[in-house]
This record gives structure tokens, C-alpha cells and sequence, in this order.
């Protein structure tokens, strides 16, 4: 396929039946949300947990020191908001001030739904603390907001390349027979429906700048889109390669490549221009708490050790991606058929995804932690769907289309077992092994 033929490939609009179906999606996202939080079912290890909490807490952090506590050191923060526990924090010497590990990103995309907390409490009276219940479910919601947002971006890209068919089966496959869900529901605050919104938006953008390659302000977007989804989680730069690399097929496409940002080298500067003062606020708080305008937060941890845990993440009971989600098979199955059929997403995808999976097992805590599935891999959904959709609908024949769905069935229920018993405290990916992980199935069946 040549690039003419690429990029006359327009984006289409998205069908009625995608409309309703993406709205029935957004009604179960609701329904589980709220059905979670007020009936008793966000339980882990027994405790009763609120919307902000682990990482999300510490995302919201900015937020409340910046804006209530108007302190900017996150002494007061310390004091007030963590009950002594300040895991999560790191305390530097020299300037007496603390700085959480996470980055500022996910507070500047929860920020319209603070103010609307805000405005909200001054009315009614309620609390003005920023933890009360509205700004705990206005938090919730935003990241409900933002991932559902993106299901709507990725539904019309798959457009440009699936059958509505396709399309459905695939959404359907990516949210339930893999960890997403939970990470929309019971963990909507932690970064993943963030990340995963701006992956998409990022591949949205991206084929635009490249059908039409006069509009500048796709330019400024991609600095912007870039700065904001490596803000949400550092490791997220590797999205750049979506840029650089699709719509290259072959050795010619890429040598054309080099050539076009030779030719547009203004329009590069303006990325990276973009892209640097999208950082700078952050590297600004670094400044501030640390005296240095660029650290590692992440002192106490390595993010390169050697050999790296591949087999681990990708196949243990603590945590392995293939494990918690073998719906993904698929998609590992689908990267032949993406290269035949959607080549100009192959190399991006390829290369994310290798990269992803390479700086997760390299890691020193490489299973990320008490979660449920592998959470590093969640924003990388956006893109893994693309070669489970060629997969889908490389597929002709009727007996190999009944046997693929009954697997899909199958893991879909298969996860959403194992949600549900996540949920309830009854397992762990946190320090499981797969003696640990049968006994406590085994007993579930017990009477």
C-alpha cells in the first residue's frame, strides 16, 4: 500500500449503531461506578476505600496543596491530608519541602471538574476541603469522562479501517476481557483512563497532520498532546513513536519520512517548542521542592534493572498480562494481520508496544503494585485493539468466526470473574503465586 492510497483513507462519520452502542457502554460504565461506591463493593483487603486513594491521591495532591492549602511545598498537605503516611512522597533535605512521586498531568485534566466540585459546595454548603464526597466523585467521573471521550476518538479511527461488526466485537473485547474495565469503574482516578484518552487522541491527531499537512494547529495539538500524556505518566514519551512512524511501510516510506521533516522543519519546532513548555510547569515544582529542574522522583526504585522480567509480566499469576487477560492473544495474533491489511498502523503499534513492554519489565517493581491484572500495560489498549480488529476481520470462515467467538466469550467471562472477585477481596495480584492464586479459588467453591 502505497502513502497516496494511506492517507486518502478519510476519517468517516460514526454509524447509529456505534452511537447507541457506544452509549449502552457509557450507561454500564455508570451503573458499575456508582453501584461500586454506594453498595459497598470497593473492599480491598477488607477496607472500605474512597474514590481518591494509592496514586490517585497523590495525583490530586497538586490540587489541594496548589489550590486549597495555597502551599507549595506539600508540608501542609503532609500534615493534614496523608494521617502520617507519606508513602508515595519523597522528603528532600535541602529544601525542607516533600514532592510526590507522580507528575502534575492527571491534576491539570481533573482541574474543570474541581472547579465544578467547587462551585457546587459553595452552594449547597458542603465541605471545602477538596476530598468531601463531590470532590471525590467529581475526581471519579473525570477519568470516567476522559476514557469514555476516547472510546468515542478510537471508535471513528477503527472506522476509518473496520465494519461496524468489527468495530463492536473488538470495544466489547478490549473493555471487558481485559483489566480496562476495573480501571474504569473501581479505579477511574489512577491514570490509565487519562493515558488512554490522550494515546487516542494523539493517533487522531496524527493521521490529520499527516492528510493535511498545511494546518499548523495540528502541529501545536501534537506538542500539547505529547507534553500532557508524558505529564500523566513519564514513561508515556514512548507515544512519540506513533508519530514518527505511521504511515511507514517500508524502507521508501521511511527515507519519504526523513525527507518530509527535512521540508517541515518549522512545523517540527512547533512540536517540540509545544511540547517543552507543556513540561515546563513541572519542571517548575521540581524546582521548587527539590532545587533541581529535573529529577527522578522515583528514587527509591530502578527503572532499568537487567535481565528484564519478561516472562513474569507477561505469563505470572502476579500480575501477567497473558494471565489476568488472555483475551489479548488476539491481539498478539492480529500483528500479522495488521501488517497485511492496515500496514500504516503496524510499525507505531509494533514499536510502542515492544517498548511498553521492555521499560515495564524492566522495572524494579515490575508488577506495579496491589492491582488488579498488569495496570502498565492499560493505555496500550488504545493501540492493541487495532491488530485484534485486523484479526476479527481477517477471519472468513464461519467455523474459525464461532470458535473465536466462543473464546472471546469465554475470556470476557473469565475476567469479569475475576473483577468481581478482585473487588471482593477474595484474590490478589499483589505477591500472589499460582499455589496461592488455586487454593484461594479452590476455596471459593467450598460449602
Amino acid at each position: 500500500m502505497n502513502n497516496e492510497s494511506i492517507y486518502s483513507r478519510k476519517f468517516q462519520n460514526i454509524s447509529l449503531l456505534l452511537k447507541i452502542f457506544l452509549i449502552f457502554i457509557l450507561i454500564v460504565i455508570l451503573i458499575t461506578y456508582f453501584s461500586l461506591y454506594f453498595n459497598g463493593y470497593t473492599y480491598y483487603s477488607g477496607v472500605n476505600i474512597p474514590v481518591i486513594h494509592s496514586d490517585a491521591s497523590r495525583y490530586y495532591s497538586y490540587i489541594v496543596s496548589f489550590l486549597i492549602l495555597k502551599d507549595l511545598s506539600f508540608n501542609k498537605y503532609i500534615e493534614n491530608y496523608t494521617e502520617g503516611n507519606i508513602r508515595g512522597f519523597v522528603y528532600y533535605n535541602n529544601t525542607g519541602n516533600y514532592l510526590p512521586k507522580q507528575t502534575i498531568g492527571v491534576a491539570v485534566m481533573v482541574l474543570p471538574f474541581f472547579f465544578i466540585a467547587y462551585l457546587f459546595s459553595m452552594i449547597f454548603s458542603y465541605s471545602m476541603d477538596g476530598i468531601s464526597l463531590l470532590f471525590q466523585h467529581a475526581y471519579g467521573l473525570s477519568g470516567i469522562f476522559y476514557g469514555f471521550l476516547g472510546l468515542i476518538l478510537l471508535a471513528k479511527i477503527l472506522k476509518k479501517f473496520f465494519t461496524d461488526k468489527v468495530i463492536i466485537f473488538s470495544i466489547i473485547a478490549i473493555i471487558f476481557g481485559t483489566n480496562l474495565f476495573h480501571y474504569l469503574t473501581f479505579e477511574s482516578g489512577f491514570s490509565h483512563s487519562f493515558s488512554l484518552f490522550l494515546i487516542i487522541l494523539l493517533l487522531y491527531i496524527t493521521i490529520k497532520w499527516y492528510e493535511n499537512k498545511e494546518a499548523y494547529r495540528h502541529s501545536l495539538f501534537l506538542g500539547l498532546i505529547l507534553g500532557l500524556v508524558t505529564l500523566v505518566r513519564p514513561t508515556n514519551i514512548i507515544a512519540v513513536f506513533i508519530l514518527l512512524f505511521y504511515g511507514i511501510t517500508n524502507f521508501k516510506s521511511l527515507k519519504e519520512r526523513i525527507i518530509f521533516f527535512k521540508e517541515n522543519l518549522h512545523k517540527v519546532a512547533i512540536i517540540i517548542a509545544t511540547f517543552i513548555l507543556s513540561f515546563l510547569p513541572q519542571m517548575i515544582i521540581w524546582k521548587i521542592g527539590s532545587g533541581k529542574w529535573i529529577i527522578n522522583p522515583y528514587q527509591d526504585e530502578k527503572l532499568f534493572t537487567f535481565p528484564p522480567h519478561l516472562i513474569e509480566v507477561l505469563f505470572s499469576v502476579r500480575a501477567g498480562l497473558l494471565f489476568w487477560s488472555p483475551i489479548l492473544i488476539f491481539s498478539v495474533i492480529g500483528f500479522y494481520y495488521l501488517k497485511k491489511k492496515n500496514n500504516e498502523l503496524f510499525f507505531p503499534i509494533l514499536i510502542f508496544s515492544i517498548l511498553n513492554l521492555l521499560i515495564i519489565a524492566s522495572t524494579t517493581r515490575w508488577w506495579y503494585g496491589a492491582s488488579f491484572g498488569h495496570r502498565g500495560f492499560v493505555e496500550s489498549y488504545s493501540l492493541l485493539i487495532f491488530p485484534m480488529a485486523s484479526f476479527f476481520s481477517a477471519v472468513r470462515l464461519k467455523k474459525v468466526k464461532i470458535t473465536i467467538f466462543i473464546f472471546g466469550i469465554l475470556f470476557i467471562c473469565y475476567s469479569l470473574f475475576q473483577m468481581y472477585l478482585f473487588w471482593e477481596a477474595k484474590i490478589s495480584a499483589d505477591n500472589a503465586t499460582f499455589d496461592f492464586y488455586l487454593k484461594k479459588i479452590l476455596n471459593l467453591f467450598k460449602f
